[in-house]
């Protein structure tokens, strides 16, 4: 028995050399194959500011925002036949040249309640991005390399207020660069080596949820972005995809997704990218790296934003008309924004300062929750009540227990059985945001739901 052991145990440690040290020479590295039949990508790395509305080539959805509990945003894209970022489709040409938009469910239902804007570097904002770099050991040493001077490329054109990490992963999750703006240091810290240190399995959720950490530590504005490829399977994560995706969206952090290649895990940054409001591209080409990267950073900064309020839980399809003189476009875009069994949905519901009284304004929130049970006869939900640090810790608790209970009245008024909702409340022992300023307070002050049973 102690012999069987004992080669046992060598045989788990030659295995776990051979997952853990790169060899070039026992590789098994495909060469790009070619695109599948239709594949048309548009990269974005131009904007044209005095286009007129007729040179309008494509228009799409390049993402969607659900996290926002009381509206839905659309962020579009209008380009023109060399694939630059039409702007400048302003207020009042909206009129003319946003015609339509219409929401499908059990059937069109036709709105004028929504905007249509045009968001311009100026007002972007500043951008904080960790660039996330699969370095598993199907992406070889070119590959390796071209994903390093495409990251180079990208610290030369990024702003300069903006602040870029660099992560590199295979099994392993390197943060070769901490979140900086200065272009000197960033380009200092990435080392353009290949494949050298890594080259083992694959662990994406791993190195998305660092990077969610990294960007998680700031305590500043600007708008929270993770930008991961990769060319393979997630085949050693220790973390769950649905709890990266819950720890994002708790950080209000958007995740971009680049998918490489055909063997590729299907439905899996897509649903990252999806669920957090970032942008999804799939490529196959090495030499798209640096037309990938630089496309999501001129998407970020280039926009238009169609809002609307948000529907009832559910599946939808959008169509919105562009129509420009003698043509039309028709955008679509599908969407649910059904929460998943688990999940900590946040509810747009207001009380007054220290009461358990609903304000009026929270009723389009009570009525959602409402018609999700309703249509949905052997759903359970959790209703939870939090608050800021602000006073007693045990008034505190009483008080987001009332609130949540509150809420439970509320909806038995719908017909809902009480044994379907349980309610606790936390005080202020579960914050989301820095209790010391007025902007973090009013973030912990908040009602949510958990789908308990479907």
């Amino acid at each position: 028995m102690n012999s069987l052991l004992k080669l046992f145990a060598l045989g788990a440690m030659i295995f776990i050399a051979a997952c853990s040290t790169y060899n070039p020479e026992n590789e098994i590295l495909e060469a790009d194959r070619t695109p599948p039949m239709g594949y048309d990508p548009v990269f974005i790395s131009n904007v044209s500011n005095n286009a007129s509305s007729t040179d309008i080539a494509k228009a799409f959805v390049s993402r969607i925002d659900m996290r926002d509990p009381s509206k839905l945003k659309f962020y579009i894209h209008v380009v023109d036949s060399n694939y630059d970022f039409i702007s400048g489709l302003s207020p009042d040409k909206v009129k003319d040249l946003w015609c339509g938009f219409r929401r499908t469910t059990n059937f069109d239902v036709w709105t004028d309640d929504y905007e249509i804007y045009e968001v311009k570097p100026i007002t972007a904002g500043d951008h904080s991005v960790a660039l996330v770099m699969d370095h598993s050991g199907s992406m070889g040493e070119q590959r390796a390399l071209a994903v390093q001077n495409a990251a180079e490329n990208f610290i030369n054109r990024k702003k300069d207020k903006d602040k870029i990490a660099l992560i590199k992963y295979d099994y392993r999750i390197g943060i070769e660069a901490s979140l900086s703006d200065n272009k000197d240091h960033l380009k200092s810290k990435l080392q353009k080596n290949g494949l050298a240190g890594y080259g083992a399995t694959t662990a994406s959720s791993d190195a998305v949820h660092k990077a969610v950490q990294e960007l998680a530590q700031l305590n500043d504005d600007s708008r929270k972005i993770v930008m991961v490829f990769t060319d393979g399977y997630d085949n050693s994560s220790n973390i769950s995809l649905d709890s990266v995706i819950t720890y994002a969206v708790q950080n209000g952090v958007i995740i971009c997704g680049i998918d490489f290649g055909y063997n590729v895990l299907p439905n899996y940054l897509e649903k990252l990218t999806s669920e957090t409001g970032g942008i999804y591209h799939h490529i196959y080409g090495t030499h798209e790296f640096d037309l990938v990267f630089d496309d999501v950073y001129n998407r970020l900064y280039n926009y238009y934003v169609l809002e609307i309020p948000q529907p009832n839980f559910g599946e939808h399809h959008i169509a919105i008309d562009i129509c420009p003189p003698g043509q039309k476009f028709t955008i679509e875009a599908e969407f649910n924004n059904m929460p998943h069994i688990g999940e900590v949905t946040l509810l747009n519901v207001y009380f007054d300062t220290n009461s358990d009284k609903i304000k009026t304004e929270s009723q389009p929130a009570i009525d959602r929750v409402g018609a999700l049970l309703m249509l949905n006869k052997d759903m359970t939900i959790e209703l939870r009540g939090h608050t800021d640090s602000d006073g007693d810790e045990n008034h505190n608790l009483d008080l987001s227990k009332r609130r949540a209970e509150a809420v439970k009245n509320a909806l038995i008024k719908y017909g809902i059985s009480e044994n379907r909702i349980t309610w606790k409340g936390f005080g202020e022992s579960m914050p989301v945001a820095d209790n010391n300023n007025n902007k973090g307070r009013s973030k912990n002050r908040r009602t949510e739901f958990i789908i308990r049973k479907q």
